[in-house]
This record gives structure tokens, sequence and C-alpha cells, in this order.
């Protein structure tokens, strides 16, 4: 009994505390409301409170000509607290108050629409004003005008009522304009096809289909016609109600079938047309002739006549960019964590880097070892490492080696081409809007192999204005690109040209292929392997070759990455996708060496499929892309050396013509090929020596392989 007691005693010692605290977690814990304090018409202060806080108002609230009267709280403009109760004012949710005023001089107040005057009343201070009635404006021919209020203070602002008077006041009407709706509606003749609004001055837009299907041909509306006189008029600048009748086409059609719809277009014969603008802008599609989905289109270029399409999703290929949105960790659980880390410190020329390694490995030396052989750049650096055994902390420290030898001078001396691609650039010597500056996302670089890097992968480079180096070679590239592209070509060409122009501007380094087959320590250091081979020198081997290749075409939008492979030695090309395929390019083999003295230029490796590329060369490795190539664009139908005559010779007599051409140039000393496409029996060199004899071309050879599979045909003048 004595226990319970003390146990009431306790309770209702500890009780009141309870309360308090409750009341102190009510306070001072959930939502905060908006308190806005006014005098009168005037916002004198905005607090944000918690409920149950007490509201801090102003003691002496007083205006000019006005007594106070105390605090309207409910927001009806009647008094409700005015301080006698000696109480305080809580927050109990978002509240309005106001001061509440009284005056015995009378004030007028009048409200105007425009210049008319609509009301005038007489109120002491103090009182209250309510809005006069909604107002009206007539149409100007081009706006319609809506009610929104009234405005005493000329400020365009509407006041909020009733509205407390503390002086004269006059209020005048505020509307809102907008452009009047013209009615606009499309016929196809006597029938009504959809029927509009526009905004006075926009344009209209036909939104429902715009062909028709009779009789198994389709008719593609041209234009429309507002006047009844089978003109085309415009849809833009609609300033009156409009009736537009459609004006039908069956000629110069394109009609696209893609994912069940059917998108129609006019376009003029040898117009550019863009076969991706639909709807779907996600996926990249290839587009056929037929609907077995067995005949591609892979033409840019308007046709005289009609053209029906038929459209296939693409998978693309998606490289891999997680090097560049990786973020070091300071501790790893896997190999993979390792290879990622060890790449970017080399990447970045990370010079020391402490890293926890909390994973099984046979040894420090052998994890650095199987690293080396997943780095995705070349960089030459020498490496110290110091490991923490209790800690499990691996201390790696880099030292780099800029990459600044040459090799010798050409051995090769490069030919002029006939069939080179030579464009008349309209780029200006300054001109720098190319796709890759237009970029979002971008990298800070600092090296050459950070430049290939980043722009195969579709970032923009940013480059320090204090390394000049760079920028320099940086500008090169850019230079390179003002001479062999222009913004009118299509992504085919631009790839055409930046081909030629490296095989026609670079000589491989056959010094430098010596040394690597000699096993003359790391030739690494070389420029030949790198940016700068190709560039600064104009003398490198393959992997330069491939990296430039890849860096152009990606500054150009034209997604291209590097390969390597194994044939007769190491190699290294590239693989561009065209109009939503991918092909081969090499524009190291495209530098064919003849007599050993001689480096031509050949077409035989370029917009290749892997079938044929296989007899010279297997892609293997770590940088072996996974992207199928197998199409092919054949160069020699495409590229035409007159109005009529392209480099595939279907006779005997094309041959001649090509020879006559290849003459008529004057040369003292270049090549021309083409390409074979007759049945020439066991033998061509009957053919060859009837076609250089009829030209009278004097001092010709030719290199002609019919096992190789390729049909290609170079003539050579030295």
């Amino acid at each position: 009994m004595r226990k319970i007691k003390k146990l009431l005693v306790f309770i209702l010692l500890i009780f009141p505390v309870f309360l308090i605290s409750c009341d102190f977690l009510n306070q001072s814990s959930g939502e905060e409301y908006v308190v806005e304090i006014y005098l009168g018409n005037d916002l004198y202060n905005t607090l944000n409170l918690k409920k149950n806080y007490v509201i801090s108002l102003p003691k002496n609230p007083e205006k000019t000509d006005l007594t106070f009267l105390g605090w309207d709280i409910d927001g009806d403009g009647v008094v409700d607290w005015d301080y006698t109760d000696k109480s305080q004012k809580l927050c109990t949710g978002s509240m309005t108050i106001r001061a509440i005023y009284t005056s015995d001089i009378l004030y007028t107040i009048k409200f105007y629409n425009g210049d008319e005057l609509l009301n005038e009343q007489s109120l002491f201070g103090g009182e209250s004003v309510q809005a006069f009635t909604s107002q009206t404006k007539e149409s100007s021919g081009i706006y319609d005008y809506t009610f929104s209020g009234w405005d005493c203070n000329n400020d365009g602002i509407c006041e909020t009522f009733p509205y407390f008077v503390e002086s004269n006041l006059e209020f005048k009407a505020v509307f809102t304009q907008s452009l009047i709706k013209l009615d606009v509606r499309f016929f196809d003749g006597n029938n009504l096809l959809e029927s509009t609004k526009v905004e006075y001055g926009s344009s209209a837009i036909f939104t429902e289909l715009n062909y028709k299907y009779i009789n198994h041909k389709f008719y593609v509306i041209s234009g429309w016609d507002k006047n009844n006189d089978n003109i085309v008029d415009s849809l833009n600048n609609i300033t009156t109600d409009c009736d537009f009748k459609a004006i039908y086409t069956d000629n110069q059609t394109v009609i696209l079938h893609v994912n069940d719809k059917i998108y129609a277009y006019v376009v003029h014969a040898g117009d550019t047309f863009d076969k991706l603008s639909i709807e779907d802008e996600e996926n990249d599609y290839v587009w056929y002739t037929d609907q077995g989905l067995t005949c591609e289109y892979d033409s840019d270029i308007m046709p005289n006549g009609n053209l029906e399409l038929y459209g296939t999703i693409y998978s693309s290929y998606t490289i891999d960019t997680s090097l560049l949105d990786y973020t070091p960790k300071l501790s790893v659980t896997s190999k993979d964590e390792f290879f990622m880390l060890y790449n970017y410190l080399v990447f970045n020329r990370v010079d020391n880097y402490s890293v926890g390694l909390n994973f099984d490995y046979n040894s420090v030396q052998s994890l650095i070892d199987e690293a080396m052989s997943h780095l995705v750049i070349e960089s030459v650096f020498q490496i110290g490492t110091s490991f923490n055994n209790l800690r499990k902390l691996l201390t790696m420290n880099f030292t780099y080696s800029d990459i600044n030898n040459l090799s010798s001078t050409p051995v090769y001396r490069q030919l002029n081409c006939a069939n080179v691609y030579q464009p008349n650039s309209t780029r200006s010597n300054d001109y720098d809007n190319f796709y890759i500056n237009n970029v979002s996302k971008s990298y800070n670089v600092t090296d050459s192999e950070q430049l290939y890097y980043v722009l195969e992968r579709g970032y923009r480079p940013i480059i320090s204005s204090s390394n000049t180096k760079l920028l320099n070679l940086y500008n090169a590239m850019k230079n390179a690109l003002r001479e062999c592209c222009d913004d009118s070509m299509d992504n085919y060409i631009k790839a055409l040209s930046i081909y030629d122009w490296i095989v026609m501007n670079v000589t491989y380094d056959k010094n430098m292929l010596d040394l690597v087959n000699s096993n003359s320590g790391n030739v690494n250091k070389y420029h030949a392997f790198y940016l700068e081979g190709v560039f600064n020198d104009h003398l490198a081997v393959c992997d330069g070759i491939s990296k430039a290749y890849a860096c152009l075409c990606n500054m150009e939008g034209i997604p291209c990455v590097r390969v390597t492979g194994v044939g007769r030695q190491n190699h290294a090309w590239n693989k561009i996708r065209i109009q939503s395929q991918w092909y081969i390019v090499d524009a190291t083999s495209g530098g064919t060496i003849i007599d050993n003295n001689y480096e031509i230029l050949t077409h035989k490796f370029f917009m290749i499929p892997t079938s044929y590329y296989e007899k010279y060369y297997t892609e293997t490795g770590k940088f072996n892309s996974g992207i199928t190539c197998d199409k092919k664009i054949n160069y020699y139908e495409k590229y035409y050396y007159n109005e009529t005559s392209n480099l595939v010779c279907r006779s005997q007599n094309d041959i001649v013509k090509a020879l006559n051409y290849f003459k008529s140039l004057n040369l003292s000393s270049g090549t021309i090929e083409v390409y074979i496409d007759f049945n020439y029996g066991s033998s061509l060199n009957d053919e060859i020596s009837f076609a250089i004899s009829t030209s009278g071309l004097s001092n010709v050879s030719y290199t002609w392989d019919p096992n190789s599979g390729d049909n290609v045909l170079t003539f050579i003048k030295k």
C-alpha cells in the first residue's frame, strides 16, 4: 500500500512536467505556417511560425490621420482583438492579420474604365471599399481583352478587396490581352478534313493524314489553296478566318513505312531528304525498297520519280564511356574495380595514389601486370609500389615520359591519284563551328592520348590555354577538316574526304615498322603511334592513323571507333557508322606500298564488310569492338570522274575511257584505279594492253590481282 501511495505521488509530481514537455514538442516540431501582418493595406511583416507559437505584433501601429482600433484576425474587416484582455495571439495555421483604423475625414473613391468614370462615392478613413462590377473591353481586331480587376496604384497589379480607405482613391479597370483566335478549316474538295483555331499572326498546322491512297496509289498533299486558284498559299501569318483546300500530287513523293505507320513527303529530284525525320527519334533505322527488307536503300538524294521505303530498327552500338564518368575510390573490392581505377590513374596522369585492396589476388606484382594489359590508352610511364599488408593498402607512384621521339625521314614517295576526292571547301581558315564544339558532355584533356580517347567517345575536349603544344595539335586537326570537309557534304562524302586526306598527307613510317619488328626496345615513345605523327610529322603507323581517322570523323559527328587485330602483323583500323550501318575503313592499308618505294591511294579498304577484310586481318584483343559490319558501299560505283562515267568498267571500252581521262590530267606521275565488272575470260592482260595502247599513254604499269576478289585495277605512272 505504501508503494502504491509513493507511485501516485510520483505520477502527480511528473504529470505537469509531462504536459509541459508535450506542449514543447507540439511547438517545436511539425509544419511551419505563413502569417502575414498588414497595417491597413500595407504589408508590414511576413512570419514563418509553427503551430501555437506566439505572434509578435507591433505595439503602436499608428498611421497618419488614422486612429488604430485593433486587429482583424479572421479577415472580415472587423476588429477581433484589441489588447484589452492582455492575452497573446497564437499561430493556429496560415493567417492574415490586419490592423483596423478609423477617421472622421471623408475621402472620395472613384472607379474608371479607361477614361470613363463609372462610379464615385465618399467614405470615411478606415472604412472598406468593395470592388465595382466586372468590366468589358471591345476586341481590337488583333487582341481580345479579359477583365482582371482594379488597380489604384498605377502599377498594373490588381488590388485585393475589401480595400481600406486611407486617402482619396482612383481605381482603374485592368485587362489582360490575348491574340484573337481565328477559324481555319482544311478541305479535300468539299469534304471537311479538319477544323481548328489559330492565334492571330501564327501559322496553321494540318495534323491529320497528309496523303490518301486510291487504287493502290499514294497521293500526297503538296500544298494548300486559300484563294480557289489552285496555287499553293502559305499557312503562315494567319490574320483572317481561312478555308484551305488540299492540292494533291502523285509525283516526287516519298512514302516511308515504319512501325505500322506511314509518313509521306514531297521532295524534288536531286534534293536531300531526311529519312529519319519521324516521331521515333531514339532508334536508328535501316531502309529498304521492298517489304521483304532485302534490298537496302542508302542514299539521301531524291531520285527522279516516286520512292517508297520500308524501315526497320537497327540496333546501334554504344561506346563505353565509363572511364570518363568514373570517380576514383579509396577502396576496391574486385579486380575489375582495380582495373578501372588503374585506367583512371594512368589516363589522367596521376602521380601517386593509395587504395585499399579488399579482395583476393595472387600478388601485387601480378595484379599490376594484369592491370597493364587492361589499359585502354597507350602511355609511357614507370610505376613503383609499396604495400601495407596490415591495412591492405597499396600505394602506387607513377613517373610519366613525354611522347617526343620522331623517326627518320619518309622512305616511301606518295604518288598523286586521279580519283582522290578534292572538295572545294567553303570553310574559312578560322572556321570553328564543328559538330564536336556543340556537344554538351566535355572532359579536360592534357595530352594527345586523352584527346583521342575523349573524341572517340563523342565528348568535347577542353584544353587549357597554357597547353600550347596540345592546342596547336588540335588546331592542326581542325585545319585538316577545314581543308577536306564542307558543311554541305553528307556523312559518306565527309568520311571519304577524310580517308583521302589522311592517305595523301601521311606517309607510312617504314623505319618505325622495322624498329617494331626488330624488338628494339619500347617504341611507344615515338610520335608515329599517336596523333602527333599524323598531324605534326605526317609520318605514322597504323596506331596513329586509325586514331586520327576516329578523331576527325567524330569531330564531324560521324561515329567512328578504332579496333585492333592481327594478320601478317599486329594492326589497327576503324569501324564507322554511316546511315545506321557500320563499315570497316582502313586508311593505313589505303596507302598501298608498291615496289618497296611508292605509296599509292586505293579505296579497296573503304566502307567494306568483315567478310572481305578477314582475308587480311582478324579483330582480336582488348580493342575488339564486337560491332558487326556485314554491308559494303562500292566506292567505285559512287565516284564519278565526269558527269556520266564512274570508275566501274563494264567493258574494255570503259577502261579506255578511264585511261583517256587519266591522260587528260597531264600528271607527271600518279595513279588511277577502276573496278572491273565484266567477263574478261581467263586473263585481263589483253584488255589492259589494248586500253593502254589506245589511250597513247607511255610509262604506265598496273597492279591487278584477280585472286584477291576485289576486282580493283590500278594504273601507275611513275
